[in-house]
């Protein structure tokens, strides 16, 4: 993503993380965000495994989204997950691919605390 104010491309790489609140990958913006992309840049063919991707609000509370608010997509998907499940905890299973990615975009800026990533 190139838009102003969209988070990309500043971690050289995800590391370890995890699926509890003890060991997620915690993002704090500094600024309203007009979107996120995960993405896996290697070599070779890979898969994205994600469980889900948090985001909290000012008040410290995990932020939901009114249908219409943002658009998710991911570069490929197996057939039991969808794209927005990320947001919910359903989890997303790219294909094996190269640079598999997963992308938010919001219908403005938005501010948060916090994007956790598990």
């Amino acid at each position: 993503m190139t838009e102003k104010n969209a988070l990309h491309s500043f971690l050289p790489s995800f590391g370890f993380f995890g699926s509890s609140e003890l060991n997620c990958l915690r993002l704090q913006p500094s600024e309203p965000v007009t979107g996120l992309r995960l993405s896996l840049t290697t070599d070779v063919p890979e898969v994205l495994n994600l469980s889900f991707v948090k985001f909290i609000g000012s008040d410290g509370s995990h932020q939901q989204f009114e249908l219409g608010t943002f658009e998710c997509a991911a570069s490929s998907t197996h057939i039991e997950y969808t794209p927005s499940g990320l947001l919910s905890g359903q989890g997303l299973h790219s294909m094996r691919e190269m640079k598999p990615s997963w992308t938010i975009k919001f219908a403005e800026p938005t501010s948060f605390t916090q994007i956790c990533i598990y």
